[in-house]
């Protein structure tokens, strides 16, 4: 399994030359207007940028309205200029799709991408599947999302269940094996414990607490109390930004903090440090994209450089895969060579390209299949690479 994992950086960082249809960010300034040949190129999507999912949502709008700014720079997709709507579904699963239903049955746009979180994608997938509309999910990894039969959605990250395989192959090589697993009641929670349940019990690591997050503080403290009790070396919180916090400061209450901790979103987002305010030190997390100078992807320091001009911070992978899904949405529009959304899903389908945040090539279901997470640990307030080892910036701290 050690190999597995190495081997997937390797393909992705060195072998550049494989790399089929790699955009650079170009954000020039055009002395002239385009002159556009035919209608815009209407794409329509929903955030929640209210509610639940605000910070990484508002995060992907941004990473979003660069790369529609940056298309459109180019001369847009078939000579189109392409125009993104973006609204928010208050991260509510049912005002979500009550909007894709206008989307496409009122304001008829010709593309969607996905909501962020697997919760609200599967709430509106089913329709989307009804009236054919490929879907790049760049917020969503539920694995069950591609157990469904679906033609029409495409994955972007590693499957949900997989992310924690690299963190415990991490903690198999230094000698911890005792590991208790909390989960919130979302789909993407419930899949991301699913598959840390599976990795542990394929490194053979002890699980002697696997138990769902209790909303009421009090209950919380004692289910962290008996993760204490259980003489657990590694605490895996399966949730969303808000939640690995409010587990944080529960964790610094009752004195106790196991030699790892690792909560995979939230430790990549400004506000998890301003919050958390030093707490966030060994916090460990999973991360599907890193900057790695010159070993990045084509035009990865144009867009940050971009990024940080426009919101004065520097992007999370949030930004990174919500650009990348529309640098993946006009490769495979171009690839077509139409908007027809029946010849774009094909070509969806059978590409093979390279976007910011790295190699896009699914499986017959949908799955991402190139892509890969690396392991993160906050260090001196900085989020570094520990894992794996030959790709990591500093070793991890336990």
């Amino acid at each position: 399994m050690v190999f597995f994992h190495t081997v997937s950086l390797q393909e992705m960082y060195f072998k550049r030359s494989a790399v089929i249809g790699s955009l650079v960010l170009l954000f020039l300034i055009s002395s002239y207007s385009t002159v556009y040949s035919a209608e815009p190129i209407r794409i329509a999507m929903t955030l929640g940028l209210t509610g639940k999912y605000a910070g990484p949502s508002e995060v992907q709008r941004r990473g979003y309205r660069l790369w529609e700014k940056d298309v459109n720079t180019r001369g847009g997709i078939l000579n189109r200029k392409v125009v993104l709507t973006i609204h928010d579904d208050q991260s509510d699963p049912q005002k979500a799709l009550e909007k894709y239903r206008d989307f496409i049955l009122k304001d008829k746009v010709d593309f969607v991408f996905a909501p962020f979180s697997s919760q609200i994608t599967a709430a509106v997938m089913p329709f989307l599947e009804e009236h054919q509309y490929p879907v790049l999910a760049a917020g969503a990894s539920a694995s069950s999302l591609f157990d469904q039969g679906y033609k029409s959605i495409f994955g972007m990250f590693t499957p949900a269940s997989e992310f924690p395989a690299s963190f415990l192959e991490m903690i198999v090589m230094h000698d911890l094996d005792r590991v208790v697993i909390l989960h919130e009641d979302d789909l993407f929670s419930q899949n991301l414990a699913k598959g840390s349940q599976k990795w542990a019990n394929r490194f053979d690591l002890d699980v002697p607490l696997y138990e769902k997050v209790p909303q009421e503080d009090d209950f919380l403290d004692k289910v962290l109390l008996k993760a204490k009790d259980s003489k657990a070396q590694v605490l895996i919180y399966c949730g969303f930004m808000e939640g690995a916090i409010r587990m944080r400061f529960h964790l610094q209450r009752m004195g106790w903090y196991p030699p790892a901790f690792y909560a995979p979103v939230g430790p990549g987002m400004a506000d998890f440090k301003e919050r958390l305010q030093g707490l966030e030190e060994r916090v460990f997390s999973s991360s599907q994209w890193e900057y790695h100078g010159e070993l990045s992807p084509a035009g990865t320091k144009e867009f940050i450089e971009a990024y940080e001009k426009e919101y004065h911070e520097f992007p999370s992978y949030f930004a990174v895969t919500a650009f990348s899904a529309g640098q993946i949405m006009e490769a495979a529009i171009k690839r077509a060579g139409s908007i027809a959304r029946d010849q774009v899903r094909d070509s969806l389908s059978g590409l093979e390209t390279t976007s910011l945040v790295g190699r896009y090539n699914v499986d017959r279901t949908g799955r991402q299949v190139k892509n890969f997470t690396l392991v993160n640990q906050v260090q001196n307030g900085s989020q570094v690479v520990v894992w794996p080892k030959n790709m990591s910036r500093a070793k991890p701290i336990f």
